[in-house]
């Protein structure tokens, strides 16, 4: 992990709180180690999250592969976003050396200097953690991301919490949250926001903007597939998840509509998901 010695500036052990700058970071109060494999684990892996329906195994299926998974959540999904794009933009605001961390990566790398962490095992993860108890010092991290995260977080303000403490003044953060979907685990799904409810959500933060991300005609679209596929399915939960999988690749592309009507002054009304930037 080429992130590794930068990581040693400013890890702390989650359990006791103690910094951890040697070699094999190990804890020197608890004497835990948490390197291995050229990984942090600070979160034992496959104990507290499992995949909790057969969508979710669909996806940690297709996780597997990184470049087709990417593809599907373009085109097929009925979310319209395309947040790498964004996320790129939004990096350009930081100096050179900027410590970010991407919560809740994924399978997803927006570049190789940022710190990937997941509460999954993913290839491309650096730490393995908790994101309500994560292992870095107080004021140690210049910028955080964490796309389509928040609302399977059982304490999302336990959550934005950790995010305060480990910002550094003026840190800033990017977030994508969901308002109209349907039901997604990964592995639970708890929670939806308005406009208002992410800036009371925020409140601690500075310069908060709350932005349009998937439009109205994606918050449509999902609802509808559901529908279809549950009308159509008479009950029967095989044949709905049949027609879920059809509706879907043959009504995508309506989502594009968004690229036309997302910016609307309105659409924050009903739209599938916001962008939350902000500053500590």
């Amino acid at each position: 992990m080429q992130n590794l010695e930068r990581l040693k500036q400013i890890i702390i052990c989650p359990k006791c709180k103690t910094s951890i700058k040697n070699k094999e970071i190990k804890c020197s109060k608890c004497s835990k180690i948490y390197l291995s494999k050229n990984k942090l684990y600070f979160l034992k892996i496959n104990t507290t999250f499992k995949v909790s329906d057969w969508f979710d195994k669909i996806k940690s299926m297709v996780k597997k592969y990184p470049v087709l998974y990417k593809f599907i959540i373009r085109f097929i999904s009925p979310v319209s976003s395309n947040p790498n794009s964004k996320v790129k933009k939004w990096l350009r605001l930081f100096k050179k050396n900027s410590i970010i961390v991407d919560v809740g990566s994924g399978t997803n790398r927006f570049r190789k200097d940022i710190i990937n962490l997941d509460a999954f095992d993913y290839d491309n993860v650096d730490i393995v953690a908790d994101a309500t108890n994560l292992p870095f010092k107080d004021k140690s991290l210049d910028g955080i991301i964490n796309i389509a995260v928040l609302e399977h977080v059982e304490n999302p303000q336990k959550f934005i919490k950790e995010f305060y403490r480990v910002l550094k003044n003026n840190g800033r953060f990017f977030v994508l949250v969901p308002f109209l979907q349907g039901y997604h685990a990964s592995p639970y799904d708890y929670f939806r926001w308005t406009k208002q409810g992410l800036k009371h959500l925020f409140k601690d933060f500075n310069k908060v903007k709350v932005i349009v991300a998937d439009g109205p005609t994606s918050a449509l679209l999902w609802i509808f597939q559901e529908w279809f596929a549950i009308t159509f399915s008479f009950r029967n939960k095989y044949l709905y998840r049949t027609l879920l999988l059809c509706v879907m690749l043959v009504t995508f592309p309506i989502k594009f509509l968004d690229i036309l009507i997302r910016k609307h002054p309105e659409a924050s009304n009903i739209t599938s998901a916001f962008y939350v930037v902000g500053e500590k």
